[in-house]
């Protein structure tokens, strides 16, 4: 609906009038007590009607709303990114202890060089702990 003029407002019906009045409070940032001087209705006239068509008559709580869905959104994609991160950073953390229990596999073979009678039976926390074998003839 375009915008008309004070004097198109003044002949309009008082269902036009309160057509153009929701319109206005639907499409524009005109706040409700310009929309009253400007159409000649009372705020509660203009909110009753607007309930009666099944809108929402508090712009507040609309952009309340809006807000929440927005930082709802916005939330999700975050959550969505953080999880994305999370998996690469997974998948790292799985290359790298390949590589520790790659190099736990290289310093047994090496200490088991250095000392053919010692034998590595496990590692617990990082350190070695060595049992002597005893010959067989």
């Amino acid at each position: 609906m375009k915008e008309l003029t004070k004097t198109q407002i003044e002949k309009l019906s008082q269902k036009d009038l309160l057509d153009y009045a929701i319109n206005l409070y639907q499409n524009t940032p005109l706040e409700v007590s310009e929309i009253s001087s400007l159409c000649n209705v009372t705020r509660t006239r203009l909110y009753n009607n607007i309930a009666k068509r099944g809108l929402q008559p508090n712009r507040q709580n609309s952009l309340i709303k809006n807000a929440l869905a927005a930082a709802k959104l916005d939330a999700e994609l975050e959550v969505k990114t953080l999880t994305e991160e999370i998996g690469v950073l997974k998948y790292f953390l799985s290359l790298e202890e390949e590589k520790v229990a790659e190099g736990e596999k290289t310093i047994a073979e090496l200490r088991h060089r250095l000392n053919p009678k010692v034998k590595t039976s496990r590692i617990a926390s990082g350190n070695l702990k060595m049992v002597k074998t005893k010959k067989v003839q």
